[in-house]
């Protein structure tokens, strides 16, 4: 299949299975591994992924090609007979950036306290807002990072770690990004693999459902 290549950044949000520390950790060295597998390859891909107790967060920005790859591969992983992955949503996207927000890739895990509930029927303006402001810490955090990196070279694992400590949600940002009312992984990779092609969403960072959002799509070539 012939693709488009564009810089992009995306945004997914997991929930994991109940999970023993050991294999905890061993799964979170997986997916660093992935990452730098593709960077070994040669390929450019950044971003930040906070990992809350049995819930993550991933802001990812690279070429298209790249992108897609590592959620087919995402995807392929949730299927396992022994995944640890329990829904994942794809929150954001936005096929056409300028420059990339984060100056590398790193991730974080903080600890979590208090019981996720599932959202009930909110309004859903106050549901995008409570994730739009979730993900633009993300940016403002990377931007931050990248303000460093021009400055020092080299940003050091404690300085990342201090700056992102600024991104901020809690126990009812995660029930709302895991809502079913947002597309999930699977939805969003049978869009993009059909025979058209999504080039653009009104509201980048509202995939609540096709109803909440207006699609641009063209048939492929």
């Amino acid at each position: 299949r012939q693709m488009c290549i564009r810089d992009r950044y995306m945004g997914y949000a997991c929930g994991l299975k109940d999970q023993e520390k050991a294999a905890k950790t061993e799964f979170l060295n997986s997916i660093a591994s992935s990452i730098k597998s593709i960077r070994a390859e040669g390929k450019r891909i950044t971003g930040f992924m906070l990992v809350k107790g049995s819930y993550i967060i991933h802001f990812l920005e690279s070429d298209s090609a790249t992108i897609y790859e590592y959620l087919r591969k995402l995807q392929k992983d949730s299927k396992l007979p022994k995944t640890p992955y329990e829904r994942i949503n794809v929150l954001a996207l936005n096929e056409e950036i300028a420059e990339d927000t984060f100056p590398d890739w790193e991730m974080d895990e903080v600890f979590q306290t208090g019981q996720v509930i599932p959202e009930g029927d909110r309004p859903d303006d106050q549901m995008l807002e409570k994730v739009w402001n979730v993900y633009s810490g993300f940016i403002k955090t990377g931007l931050k990072l990248k303000e460093k990196h021009r400055r020092d070279e080299k940003v050091s694992k404690q300085a990342w770690k201090e700056l992102t400590s600024e991104i901020s949600f809690g126990n009812d940002e995660i029930s709302i990004m895991l809502s079913p009312k947002y597309m999930n992984i699977d939805d969003y990779l049978a869009i993009y693999e059909s025979d058209l092609s999504l080039i653009h969403i009104s509201e980048p960072t509202r995939l609540l459902s096709i109803s909440y959002a207006v699609f641009c799509l063209k048939k492929k070539t």
